[in-house]
């Protein structure tokens, strides 16, 4: 054989140490992620929270390639999706509220799409005296 006896058992005794930890630092990352929230140092609807739930999930999976458990597998799959795509729309939703938030000039357009004056007309004036209250048929 090209290597030593023990190289592999080596590695799989590095593997059978990895993968319980990965499971506990997933549990911690659950368990601080919501605790970020309930104390209102991290937004529940942010980047950040659906990131740490994806990432949560991610190392609990890794945890259960020693011994699969069907039903926590499929939770934790699901818990990958749903923190995923939250932070991608959470992501987008900071992107477009960044660009509304921007001036024109500044987004690079040439001239605004609001005019400044009325061109051709004078704005709409106030009627003066009282203002009518009711579109009911005046009797009388």
């Amino acid at each position: 054989m090209f290597f030593p006896d023990g190289l592999f058992q080596d590695t799989l005794d590095i593997s059978s140490t990895l993968t319980p930890l990965a499971g506990h630092l997933g549990a911690v990352i659950y368990v601080f992620g919501s605790m970020l929230v309930h104390t209102g140092r991290m937004d529940g609807n942010g980047p950040g929270y659906s990131l740490s739930k994806a990432i949560a999930a991610s190392l609990i999976l890794i945890s259960l390639s020693d011994n699969v458990v069907w039903s926590v597998a499929w939770m934790q799959v699901c818990y990958l999706i749903l923190g995923t795509t939250g932070a991608v729309l959470a992501l987008r939703r900071a992107k477009i509220t960044r660009l509304r938030s921007q001036s024109p000039e500044s987004r690079g357009a040439t001239h605004s799409t609001t005019p400044r004056s009325w061109p051709g007309r004078s704005r709409p004036q106030r009627r003066s005296g009282p203002v009518r209250k009711s579109f009911a048929p005046r009797l009388g």
